[in-house]
């Protein structure tokens, strides 16, 4: 079956009483009848959302279609109304999948707002050229001043072993999604999720400093962070 596709009702994802009556090889007047035959029985789980729906432009004598827009558990109780075939099986599988989607949506979309500014912050100097001279002694690149560029190795650095080290991956990807043209991922943090990007700068820069190459650099960061993503302040010990 096909991907079913929910509608967000005051933050809460609902199934289309038309779509489920359509998935399931019925008239919808029937799967409607039904809601409103045991509509007491469906508000224990919740006010079922009653909509109307225009006729299709250009139809003779269409009337307007009254459907239900039903949330996880009405969802599920409207099909407990029918015989268990294998197409309310398999519609039952799809519900599942589409409602635990919604979730992880909703989840993801909370820690982008928890972590992630309505827009971009005016640019601050964040990381300070400590951090690129002592990746400068590590890797034995030169580097002359931020302002005249850093080799392409820093930016790999910050952007595997501070930023997706400090942040959730997911949280990474989508503040580097929202940069325009000249912003930094940071001008998008909030101050909580900057903190955390500020403090593994400190880490990785502490590390860079003790390390004689590139090579032991990698090899101590990939003992000390498990997997990129994965916050876990650990200092090696010193070479």
């Amino acid at each position: 079956m096909n991907d079913i596709t929910l509608t967000n009702i005051d933050s809460e994802p609902r199934a289309d009483s038309r779509d489920l009556a359509a998935r399931l090889g019925n008239k919808h007047r029937h799967s409607i009848e039904l809601v409103d035959r045991y509509l007491e029985k469906f508000e224990r789980f919740g006010v079922v959302r009653f909509e109307t729906a225009k006729p299709e432009k250009g139809s003779l004598g269409g009337r307007p279609e009254r459907y239900a827009l039903l949330n996880e558990d009405q969802s599920y109780f409207l099909l407990s109304l029918s015989r268990n075939t294998e197409t309310v099986v398999d519609l039952k599988a799809d519900l599942v999948a589409a409602f635990r989607r919604a979730r992880d949506e909703a989840s993801l979309e909370s820690m982008f707002n928890m972590v992630l500014l309505p827009d971009a912050a005016s640019w601050e100097k964040r990381f300070m050229d400590g951090f690129y001279e002592a990746l400068g002694r590590m890797s034995g690149l030169p580097f002359d001043g931020h302002a005249k560029g850093t080799p392409a190795l820093f930016a790999r650095i910050t952007r595997d072993w501070v930023y997706r080290v400090a942040l959730d991956e997911r949280v990474y990807q989508e503040a580097k999604d929202r940069c325009r043209p000249g912003e930094k991922i940071h001008q998008w943090l909030t101050p909580g999720a900057l903190r955390a990007v500020e403090l593994q700068l400190v880490n990785i820069t502490a590390l860079a400093n003790a390390c004689v190459d590139y090579q032991d650099f990698v090899a101590r960061c990939m003992r000390a962070y498990e997997k990129t993503g994965q916050l876990r302040l650990i200092y090696p010990a010193a070479a």
